[in-house]
């Protein structure tokens, strides 16, 4: 981006401001945030697999145990 822009004073034109700016910066900063957020998503998805499999054994033991029990007081 280029931007060109006169300054006045009292209707006199007294000079005149050049600015030039690129998007790689922010290019950059999205490539980067993007990482950090995948990073951040992969991390979560481990520790919640590794949770849900602790939780998985504490919930689903007891049910097993009934069934076994409801299967062998049948016979």
């Amino acid at each position: 981006m280029v931007l060109f822009q006169d300054i006045a004073l009292h209707g006199d034109s007294i000079g005149s401001i050049y600015i030039e700016a690129d998007l790689g910066d922010v290019s950059d900063r999205l490539s980067r945030l993007v990482m950090i957020d995948f990073i951040v998503l992969v991390g979560s998805l481990a520790v919640v697999f590794v949770l849900s499999s602790r939780l998985q054994r504490v919930v689903s033991e007891p049910i097993r145990e009934l069934a076994e029990m409801a299967a062998t007081s049948r016979a």
